[in-house]
């Protein structure tokens, strides 16, 4: 692994503009996958953009995004995104050493 976190549906989306909607997003994202949820994080007070959370329909089409999408432009965007596996719970807790 390469210390991030596991591969799984859910993505971690951030370099969107500060105008993005959630419809925007579906849309946009869309064109790669199936889009099962979807959720625009609360802005950061400073930042100059938005984040997200889009759960994909399965492992293998969140792996694809965070391949092909990550560092670059999706298609609809003016400036590139980091894609990245949203952290999960269970694998924070065992980051941070609780009992195994």
């Amino acid at each position: 692994a390469k210390g991030g976190p596991e591969p799984s549906d859910n993505l971690f989306i951030c370099g969107l503009p500060l105008d993005t909607t959630e419809d925007k997003l579906k849309k946009i994202f869309g064109e790669y996958g199936n889009v099962t949820s979807m959720k625009l994080l609360p802005d950061v007070p400073g930042k100059p953009d938005k984040s997200a959370l889009v759960r994909m329909a399965d492992v293998s089409q969140a792996s694809w995004m965070v391949e092909k999408l990550h560092g670059n432009t999706p298609n609809g965007l003016a400036s590139p995104v980091t894609v990245r596996f949203a952290d999960n719970r269970a694998q924070k807790a065992r980051e941070l050493g609780l009992p195994k």
